[in-house]
């Protein structure tokens, strides 16, 4: 995936509610925002899921970044998933993340240690034209979030609220698509 400025924007809210657990939401970049969000008390939580890791940009960045802290990478690609593996290995991170395949959180469904969830998940909608260059070089899969583009986001949400060790998250998403 072509890098954009929202995914920085996420990476450091990220780090600020891993530190303080303080829900934020912040546009970073036009009608984009990322937005943190506590379940529970996230200062015990010392391990990171990012779900639809794609090449890994957010784990990597994360593992480089956040070293006491372990990060599993989840993705229903197992091509993704071998990009991210190799992204991690030219950072010398693959150690610290652990790669699984599966739709969401159904890879760390048996986790039972506390976690906070990290995404960029698919959120345009599928009627949305996309811009030139992400029309012939990205995944539509991994952009599209159905009709409304919150479909993805509506479900990893309720699986996130759901999952009794998941303590909060962090989204990118479309302003609106998150209540």
């Amino acid at each position: 995936l072509i890098p954009r400025t929202a995914t920085e924007g996420l990476i450091d809210i990220t780090k600020r509610f891993v530190g303080t657990g303080t829900d934020e939401t912040a546009e970073v970049d036009n009608g984009i925002v990322a937005s943190a969000k506590a379940f529970d008390d996230v200062s015990g939580a010392k391990t990171i899921v990012d779900v639809g890791t794609g090449s890994g940009c957010i784990a990597v960045t994360l593992a480089l970044e956040m070293p006491e802290y372990k990060f599993v990478a989840v993705d229903i690609c197992k091509r993704a998933l071998n990009v991210a593996k190799k992204n991690a290995e030219a950072h010398n991170v693959a150690n610290k993340i652990e790669f699984l395949q599966g739709n969401l959180l159904d890879p760390v469904h048996d986790l039972n240690e506390p976690f906070i969830i990290v995404s960029n998940p698919p959120y345009i909608p599928s009627t949305e034209e996309l811009m030139n260059d992400v029309e012939h070089f990205e995944p539509k899969k991994a952009l599209r979030g159905g009709v409304n583009g919150n479909e993805i986001v509506k479900e990893l949400i309720t699986q996130a609220e759901n999952h009794p060790y998941c303590k909060g998250i962090v989204l990118e998403c479309k302003e609106g698509q998150i209540a």
